[in-house]
């Protein structure tokens, strides 16, 4: 009966959070890394690492054959903690889980028309993780990047995340219908 109080205590604050807030603009993917990250230094000493994901879906159409589409989205990581993982553990390739938020920004091409690029922007509040197996063979020669369970990584702070939407410290084996 306690475990039922925390947590709907802790979703009753959840849902003052999300009231308090006039706007979310947050983007979570899990996908394959689709060339290794480059890095761009600036001149007032900052950075960023950016790197092509892809998503996938596989559905039925209509007439009964399986389609499959595949989107490509272009990840840009501010947080100088997570580009230090980025740069020494993501290759082509990887899975990944990354959570940030949709950025875009608008420029002149050289023929004068104007575009916008779409991002999904990695910063404070962002996060990276490594999924797949420790034998996934992306680890730099004797490092292992994934300290957890076969089927998740772990994240940029080096602790070992659960599935998506898990409430930390709470294992699930309650008779809540939630």
């Amino acid at each position: 009966m306690q475990q039922l109080r925390a947590a709907l205590r802790v979703a009753s604050v959840s849902a003052v959070r999300i009231q308090s807030r006039s706007a979310v603009n947050k983007a979570i993917l899990v996908g394959h890394v689709g060339r290794d990250p480059e890095v761009r230094n600036f001149s007032n000493g900052g950075s960023v690492t950016t790197f092509p994901l892809a998503t996938s879906e596989t559905f039925t159409d209509r007439a009964g054959n399986k389609q499959s589409k595949t989107e490509w989205h272009n990840v840009a990581v501010y947080n100088a903690g997570l580009q230090t993982i980025v740069q020494n553990y993501v290759t082509k390739g990887r899975h990944l889980y990354v959570e940030g938020a949709i950025s875009s920004r608008q420029y002149e091409d050289a023929s004068g028309t104007e575009r916008v690029f779409y991002e999904i922007a990695v910063g404070v509040r962002g996060a990276i993780e490594l999924l797949g197996s420790r034998s996934s063979g992306n680890a730099p020669p004797g490092q292992s990047p994934s300290h957890g369970s076969p089927n998740r990584g772990t994240n940029a702070f080096g602790r070992t995340s659960g599935s998506p939407g898990s409430v930390p410290g709470h294992s699930g084996n309650d008779d809540l219908p939630f």
